[in-house]
């Protein structure tokens, strides 16, 4: 299993004291929604897929119901993991687009650390059409995988 993300890793290490520790899955929870609802994540069980679909829990509090607040391979299909592989990090390589650098892009004046983001349904609006497209991009560049991108 490859585990891209987990907000232990953020909470315990250069975090900001003045935010809860469930602050550090909200670019986790934006994320693994987003490929809930792109057919990227492996089914959800009943409760967590009704409120993912209403929006009853926050996108960091689905992350922990849905994926143990980590982005890993376990949770993702067999498409999801091969996009996040090649999207979630790109490792400094900046001829690359990354899902943590277009985070930043787009919530660059909305607080002093990418954790200070508010762990809300309206900015998860905000990064999705970004996500789409990069999957869109990502699909082209691997005519093999032909899903239709929503």
């Amino acid at each position: 299993m490859t585990i891209f993300d987990r907000a232990l890793w953020h909470s315990e290490g250069d975090y900001p004291d003045d935010l809860a520790p469930e602050r550090a899955a909200t670019h986790i929870g934006m994320y693994l929604a987003w490929c809930a609802e792109h057919g990227l994540s492996k089914p959800l069980a009943g409760e967590t897929a009704r409120d993912l679909a209403e929006r009853r829990l926050t996108p960091a509090a689905f992350a922990e119901n849905a994926g143990n607040e980590a982005v890993e391979t376990a949770v993702l299909t067999a498409e999801g993991a091969a996009f996040t592989l090649s999207y979630y990090d790109n490792d400094g390589d900046e001829t690359r687009p990354s899902y943590l650098d277009d985070y930043i892009d787009v919530f660059w004046d909305d607080g002093e650390t990418i954790y200070h983001v508010a762990d809300t349904w309206q900015n998860y609006a905000r990064i999705t059409p970004l996500l789409t497209r990069r999957l869109g991009e990502w699909r082209a560049q691997h005519s093999s995988i032909q899903a239709p991108c929503t």
